[in-house]
């Protein structure tokens, strides 16, 4: 977080605002990732319908914008 003036509690911070969103599509995108890339381990027959090696599209459109938007703070 970055060091600046003591704002009032009322005023909403505009990187809390940030990080909120970026948890929040972090988040929205991380279950399906999960689901996909865990399934054979849970024993839902997602990339079985799917196609195993049509599997990995999707999973890539899920976890670029993690790591390409949501963590560039942290890295």
């Amino acid at each position: 977080m970055a060091l600046g003036p003591v704002v009032p509690y009322d005023a909403p911070s505009a990187e809390l605002t940030n990080f909120t969103r970026r948890i929040w599509v972090s988040a929205a995108a991380a279950v399906p990732h999960v689901v996909l890339t865990m399934e054979p381990r849970s024993g839902l027959p997602v990339r079985v319908e799917v196609g195993h090696q049509d599997a990995m599209y999707p999973e890539f459109l899920l976890a670029t914008p993690m790591n390409l938007w949501a963590a560039v703070p942290f890295f």
